[in-house]
């Protein structure tokens, strides 16, 4: 029996950034594991600012809505 491959979506990388954060890269992670490393070791260093979370969240979000919706496509 074939498996049919569910192909990314750009709304849910969109979702999962701003209700998740850095976490959203786990939803691309061949292209984006150093990244996602990258925030989580910041945000784990720097947990008792506000201004380290925010930046990586907002670096989430600007990927997700950055990249178009072929990339996902193709991803």
């Amino acid at each position: 029996m074939k498996q049919r491959i569910r192909h990314k979506s750009k709304k849910e990388a969109i979702l999962l950034g701003i209700f998740f954060g850095f976490f959203t890269w786990i939803y691309t992670y061949k292209d984006d594991a150093v990244a996602f490393w990258f925030a989580l070791i910041l945000n784990i260093l720097f947990f008792w600012t506000i201004i380290i979370p925010l930046a990586t969240w907002a670096c989430a979000v600007y990927y997700a809505i950055s990249r178009d919706e072929k990339w996902y496509r193709d991803y």
